[in-house]
């Protein structure tokens, strides 16, 4: 019973951490205050994500994934600024999600005090998951690699459909 237990709360742990959901941490700051915000909020985050991050190739190859903690200060007009690594997995993916994050200027409401615009900081979750969407260029070697098991893979099948074609003949 007991190890059984310890497997469904390690398994709900492993879904519940599995996400490419944007999930911003938020920090408290006080009465009349609001934290930045993505515009058009946490699906906006996502699909912005999905078009712009690229996933670094050498990560790629090596079937590396993981999220990087980036921390910023969001300015009053919208800007990123002060763009840092809080926390990653792996140093491969800092320097694309430094890129990432900074290239999001325009994209955030600012705080708000009393109604009026301020500088906030925030936590910004980069999500580097191997799928389709986040392959690097088919122009690296990742993405012709990819591709070239693709072809295998279809010229394997269609050998195996014409050999069987030719047994029942």
């Amino acid at each position: 019973m007991g190890k059984n237990l310890l497997l469904l709360i390690l398994i709900g742990l492993f879904l519940l951490g599995d996400t490419d959901v944007y999930r911003p941490v938020e920090i408290p700051d006080g009465p009349g205050i609001t934290s930045p915000e993505f515009k058009g909020g946490s699906a906006a985050f996502a699909r912005y994500q999905k078009e712009h991050l690229k996933y670094p190739v050498k990560a790629y190859e090596e079937g590396l994934e993981g999220v990087v903690l980036v921390s910023c200060t969001i300015e009053a007009d919208g800007k990123v600024t002060e763009v840092k690594v809080s926390n990653s997995p792996d140093s491969r993916f800092e320097d694309e999600a430094v890129r990432f994050v900074e290239n999001t200027a325009g994209q955030w409401i600012p705080a708000k005090r009393n109604g009026r615009n301020i500088a906030g900081q925030k936590f910004v979750p980069v999500s580097f998951r191997l799928d389709k969407t986040q392959m690097p260029e088919v122009g690296t070697n990742a993405g012709n690699r990819e591709l070239v098991k693709y072809i295998i893979v279809a010229l394997l099948v269609a050998a195996f459909l014409f050999i069987l074609r030719k047994q029942q003949k």
